[in-house]
């Protein structure tokens, strides 16, 4: 039997409003072509770090120079998240991320072109400017498609594991297959970008077919809320999930781009085996980010995130005084990591004041406070291991930061909410 077709508006579009919002079938299209987008991205930001020793060498750089280029990306979102936020919510979410993953193809070019430290650094930074306009729509999409909490919850899960798995696939791949084949990082870094350059089509292709998103309903504007900053930081729950972005950045950026050199030069394995363990244990953050989030119901929401922080930091103390195999287990343990950005989001989304219309302004914000944590920590473990205090002191630094979120958050969750 043919199917009875879609009722569409004036210019002939089919409109998902015409339907339940959180039960349009195309909800499900529109979220894969999203983590395909995201996966892509995912890669780029993981390219550099399993070859980490032979840029150096290559481009005759320290250990301090890399990871401030490492950490450019992040430090641009500082200046470029917030107006991406604005923008996303005036031009919509299909060209935001069709322009933002145009400059990460652009990005992946340039970076495979670099000469030194601070030509690597301008590549890296490209990804600052097309970056928020992805990450700061994700959200916003998710909002629109998913107004049932329990399917958003799951869909923030699976958006945000998407980078994970391109983390996995360039560490997996990277040293074991894709260099033997190619036989240069140059070369490596250009067949990534490619893969950005597919995600990019695809994006285009299911945006082309995809009916209209569902209209906002009229009560959905909070009172007195304009999304400006100012208005969006009357709300405790967006404070709290700013400085848990700042946070959670600071450590998960900083073990994104680290630990397989942490593993590698710092407790003696093979670059192969180190980017092997960092992608198992990206992969193992992938199954936490589909199930964690969805048991941060309101009522456990701080017993939640202090318990994801709590393994963390005992797994960051564990690499530094246990022996290999423990900092291996450890290691793996730590990819609970990826789904403390999760848990972060559905924060802010169901913060008192953030709604559909102010979504963007309210994402670009928080990834504004989020990249200068990411750009600190890259730059921070950089650092450290150069000094005296090595990796050991950077992985201390990780840890005490996340005892001071626990504190934090335990904090928050003890206060009496005031809706405002």
């Amino acid at each position: 039997m043919r199917p009875r077709p879609l009722p569409k508006d004036d210019d002939g579009l089919v409109h998902s409003s015409q339907l339940v919002g959180h039960s349009h079938p195309f909800r499900w299209f529109m979220l894969a072509a999203l983590c395909i987008v995201y996966c892509s991205f995912g890669v780029m930001l993981s390219a550099i770090p399993p070859m980490i020793t032979e840029v150096r060498a290559d481009l005759e750089i320290s250990r301090s120079e890399i990871g401030l280029a490492l950490g450019a990306w992040p430090l641009i979102y500082i200046v470029t998240a917030p107006p991406a936020g604005r923008i996303i919510d005036r031009i919509g979410v299909s060209r935001a991320i069709r322009t933002g993953l145009a400059l990460i193809v652009v990005s992946g070019v340039v970076q495979a072109s670099a000469q030194g430290a601070t030509s690597l650094w301008i590549a890296i930074a490209i990804v600052g400017i097309g970056g928020p306009l992805i990450s700061a729509s994700a959200p916003k999409l998710v909002a629109d498609w998913f107004q049932d909490p329990a399917e958003r919850r799951l869909a923030v899960g699976m958006y945000t594991s998407a980078p994970a798995l391109g983390g996995v696939l360039a560490l997996a791949l990277t040293n074991s297959v894709l260099q033997p084949l190619l036989g240069d990082w140059r070369r490596v870094l250009l067949f990534e970008t490619a893969v950005c350059f597919v995600a990019l089509i695809v994006w285009v292709i299911v945006n082309n077919t995809a009916p209209l998103p569902p209209v906002e309903e009229s009560g959905d504007v909070a009172l007195g809320n304009d999304g400006s900053v100012r208005s969006l930081l009357h709300s405790r729950g967006v404070r709290l999930a700013l400085v848990l972005g700042a946070g959670s950045y600071f450590v998960n950026q900083a073990l994104v781009n680290w630990l397989p050199n942490v593993l590698e030069e710092g407790n003696g394995l093979s670059a192969r085996a180190a980017s092997s363990i960092a992608a198992v244990s990206l992969a193992l953050g992938i199954l936490a980010r589909l199930s964690i989030p969805g048991l941060a119901q309101p009522g456990r929401r701080t017993m939640v995130l202090n318990s994801v922080m709590a393994v963390m930091a005992l797994s960051l103390v564990a690499m530094t005084f246990g022996g290999t195999v423990i900092v291996v287990i450890a290691a793996l343990i730590l990819g609970v990591r990826s789904a403390l950005n999760s848990l972060v989001i559905v924060v802010l989304m169901e913060a008192d004041g953030v709604t559909r219309s102010n979504m963007g302004a309210a994402n670009g914000l928080w990834f504004s406070i989020a990249g200068i944590g990411g750009a600190a920590g890259t730059f921070a473990v950089g650092l450290l291991s150069d000094s005296d205090a090595g990796f050991d002191g950077a992985l201390m630094v990780l840890a005490a930061i996340m005892s001071v979120m626990i504190i934090v958050t335990a904090a928050h969750g003890r206060r009496p909410r005031v809706r405002i």
